[in-house]
């Protein structure tokens, strides 16, 4: 498949992806921290206020989920780069949606998204 002048490929489009995604990460991973240490010493203070289980529980199961999902992009970008030269390079093998690690990313990101999704209708739907 040919480039049109002024395109970007899908290989440099990655490795922009995977440093935008990294960063993020590291974001979020302090948000985690910084949220679940409040949650747990706002429980441990104070023996009347019950453990918010359901925003515990989901920002536990985002953060897997986020670790799954650049993992996988990571894996990805590391056998396009250097395990691809078999199978034509790099961008025949990013170009491939049907690789089990493609898949798995994917559907990391949407099971992060509906779990996000599901806590927000469950925070509105107790507050109306």
């Amino acid at each position: 498949m040919a480039q049109t002048k002024g395109a970007i490929g899908i290989d440099a489009v990655t490795l922009v992806s995977i440093f935008v995604e990294a960063v993020l990460y590291g974001l979020f991973i302090v948000l985690f921290i910084a949220s679940t240490s409040i949650l747990l010493g706002k429980f441990r203070r104070s023996k009347s206020s019950a453990l918010n289980t359901p925003m515990l529980v989901a920002s536990i199961v985002m953060f897997i989920l986020s670790t799954v999902h650049i993992g996988t992009d990571l894996r990805r970008l590391l056998n396009a780069f250097l395990r691809s030269a078999d199978q034509g390079g790099p961008v025949p093998y990013l170009s491939k949606v049907n690789d089990p690690i493609y898949v798995l990313k994917s559907t990391a990101y949407a099971m992060q998204t509906l779990v996000g999704d599901a806590f927000i209708v469950s925070c509105l739907n107790n507050i109306f």
